[in-house]
């Protein structure tokens, strides 16, 4: 319907601006993650009347350094990975968008990033047969997000031998994994009434928020690499 269609037109709206800051916004060695920002903040609100639930949130990842890097004074390099993952609402505050994109700096992606991506896209695939399995007349009644997941990682093992877990998993105690996932409900507020999808954390809210700070978002709209 014509909801379905907006909120399509928002999300196209959200990502070709991420696209166009990680291609054509950025000089190596000069632009700062916070100058990327406030480029993105700046187009969205002042021209094309959006709102931002969240900064654009650009961090960069970089080889041999652990953890992601951002702020006014992380300059963008040659050979970072940089991922923006953003909020935005329109049409009257009616609609909320909450979209991933990631970009690397060079003229060649390295094998490993594009095998990485590749993976998380099949993840994604996943994802959607779960989210469809939900919606099929033999689950009319429809399905928890732990029904979800459980049904996901049966998938990923099945398929591909994959192992689903933590964020955080290989590191300290934690079990070593394929993939990890998160997902949240989204429409009249960013995270918005409905089931929290995670992978490798025990059913139950407060094991979550104990959690929430670590949570990586593989869903969304992060299917491209943009080559810079």
């Amino acid at each position: 319907g014509t909801m379905l269609k907006r909120y399509r037109q928002l999300t196209r709206m959200g990502y070709e601006l991420q696209k166009s800051a990680l291609t054509v916004g950025i000089q190596p060695g000069q632009t700062t993650t916070e100058d990327l920002n406030f480029a993105m903040l700046t187009q969205a609100e002042r021209y094309l009347g959006l709102r931002s639930t969240s900064s654009p949130a650009i961090s960069i990842f970089r080889r041999g350094v652990t953890g992601s890097v951002s702020g006014p004074h992380a300059v963008i390099q040659p050979g970072d990975l940089l991922r923006s993952d953003w909020g935005l609402k329109g049409f009257g505050d009616a609609l909320w968008i909450d979209v991933t994109v990631l970009g690397y700096v060079g003229h060649s992606v390295p094998h490993e990033l594009a095998v990485g991506l590749a993976k998380a896209n099949a993840v994604q695939d996943l994802w959607l047969a779960a989210c469809n399995r939900c919606t099929t007349a033999a689950l009319s009644r429809g399905c928890t997000g732990s029904d979800l997941v459980s049904h996901l990682a049966d998938l990923a093992l099945h398929l591909h031998n994959w192992t689903a877990g933590s964020d955080n998993c290989g590191q300290g105690d934690e079990p070593r994994c394929d993939f990890a996932i998160f997902s949240h409900p989204i429409g009249d507020f960013m995270h918005s009434a409905g089931p929290y999808m995670q992978t490798g954390v025990q059913t139950g809210w407060q094991q979550k928020r104990q959690r929430r700070r670590h949570w990586h978002n593989l869903s969304g709209n992060a299917s491209d690499w943009q080559t810079l």
